[in-house]
């Protein structure tokens, strides 16, 4: 199966990048095949990650989005003509970030979190709080998966 996956930025040390390239070798261990994409590529990082102006997925392909603060790749997803899973990091509760330029972004972020919702066949907590973060937001399908769960021989 084709399983793309999209994030807003891709920057060396960033948890959502780290996060999608874990699920990027799961994803090929199981089978299946796919890119990633960010609507922001650091310098250097253009090996692991395409433009997501490039991403163009059949209508069977599945894209996994990545979700944290706001992005205008949450509301781009919705638009793809292709099955879409929702991925959840977590949203850090504006009041932290009162006054900041994080704030806003923060807000809309869970703003998106429940328009997504709406448009996507699975929404995956990466942890339990984070399942649990978007049960709020979403009554449908809601999974967690322990992204950084070590193997066991």
């Amino acid at each position: 199966m084709e399983v793309h996956q999209l994030i807003p930025s891709f920057v060396p040390g960033d948890a959502i990048g780290q996060a999608a390239v874990g699920f990027a070798a799961l994803l090929r261990r199981l089978g299946h095949f796919g890119q990633l994409y960010a609507g922001e590529v650091a310098p250097g990082c253009g090996a692991l990650v395409k433009p997501a102006e490039q991403l163009r997925p059949g209508p069977e392909a599945l894209v996994l989005y990545h979700h944290g603060i706001a992005s205008e790749w949450a509301g781009r997803l919705l638009d793809l003509e292709c099955r879409r899973v929702v991925v959840f990091h977590n949203i850090t509760p504006a009041r932290f970030y009162r006054g900041t330029r994080l704030e806003e972004a923060l807000r809309s972020g869970r703003a998106q979190l429940a328009a997504l919702a709406e448009g996507v066949e699975l929404s995956i907590g990466v942890s339990e709080l984070n399942a649990a973060g978007i049960k709020h937001a979403a009554d449908d399908l809601i999974a967690e998966v322990d992204v950084f769960h070590a193997a066991t021989t």
